[in-house]
């Protein structure tokens, strides 16, 4: 997990992370999250190692969501801390555009 992936992740948590660990990081706005979806995403998608007859593409695609599940959380933990701003995010958009194009260069193989 590359430092910016790792440092975001803590922030979504709501770990401390200091300013100068993430670059390049812009606002972003998340609509809210109502728990129950959270609950679901979670029961679907727990976090979970590769499995036996599983193919390395169909883990990354697993892994994938279990990991919007986990920031979804975060957010939906940090907005019910504090509901003024707590939607405010930090994203960094070519962090996420190059994660997409892996993902459907991967599946398309």
């Amino acid at each position: 997990m590359s430092r910016l992936v790792a440092a975001r992740r803590r922030e979504l948590l709501g770990q401390q992370t200091p300013d100068d660990e993430s670059p390049r990081l812009v606002p972003e706005v998340w609509p809210e999250v109502p728990e129950p979806l959270v609950r679901h995403l979670e029961s679907l998608y727990p976090q979970r190692c590769m499995t036996i007859g599983e193919t390395e593409a169909e883990h990354r695609h697993y892994a994938g969501m279990a990991e919007l599940v986990t920031i979804m959380r975060g957010v939906y933990d940090r907005q019910q801390r504090a509901p003024d701003d707590a939607a405010e995010v930090e994203v960094d958009i070519d962090t996420i555009n190059r994660e997409i194009e892996k993902h459907f260069t991967t599946r398309e193989e």
